[in-house]
């Protein structure tokens, strides 16, 4: 029924809602390729739809049932950038933060991150990247995206997470201070000797 109203000429007042409930009904039947396809339809053919956000966000989830994780990144910042509708940023912007935590690897998420202009989805990506650096034992790196995450007002989720991560980094630095404090086998018993040797020898 969708379809019908997207072909009948001429336009008329409810041809660009049709668009997007043709590719939400292709969605919900798993036919994402088509979902896609009829959502940039209605992006090249209204460019100044009051539908772009919805297109996009559409566009984002195919792409992630897809795998073309990259992709679906991007468009979900497309559709938070074009949102009116201030529900409909916050689930881009939910979605998005899913993504880049579960699918984006560091490689995905530096490449993101420079391209980034928004500050709270660029926040996002450099708290995810500082996580993703600390569990990979990298803490440097994993300071320096925290030092990137901007002063302004975040969620209290986010804040929950950097502060998490501030107290691990501050942790494990402590103990490879103490793991790694200057010990020589002339002063020591045989046993620190033993531990030393073995601390740095792996």
């Amino acid at each position: 029924a969708f379809d019908e109203l997207v072909n009948l000429k001429p336009v008329h007042q409810r041809t660009t809602a049709a668009y997007v409930m043709s590719a939400k009904s292709y969605f919900q039947s798993k036919n994402y390729s088509a979902s896609s396809a009829r959502s940039l339809e209605l992006l090249n053919g209204f460019s100044s739809t009051s539908y772009r956000a919805d297109a996009f966000l559409l566009l984002g989830l195919n792409d992630l049932l897809l795998q073309k994780y990259d992709e679906a990144a991007q468009r979900f910042l497309e559709a938070r950038s074009a949102a009116k509708d201030t529900a409909l940023s916050r689930e881009a912007l939910s979605y998005f933060e899913l993504l880049i935590s579960d699918r984006l690897n560091i490689e995905a998420l530096t490449k993101l991150f420079r391209g980034i202009t928004e500050q709270a989805p660029r926040d996002l990506v450099a708290v995810t990247l500082a996580e993703k650096y600390h569990a990979a034992g990298d803490g440097i790196r994993a300071g320096e995206m925290l030092s990137a995450v901007s002063k302004e007002a975040r969620s209290a989720s986010l804040n929950n997470r950097i502060r998490q991560l501030r107290q691990n980094l501050t942790t494990n630095t402590s103990m490879k201070i103490g793991v790694l404090l200057p010990v020589t086998s002339s002063s020591t018993s045989g046993a620190v000797s033993a531990l030393t040797n073995e601390v740095f020898d792996g």
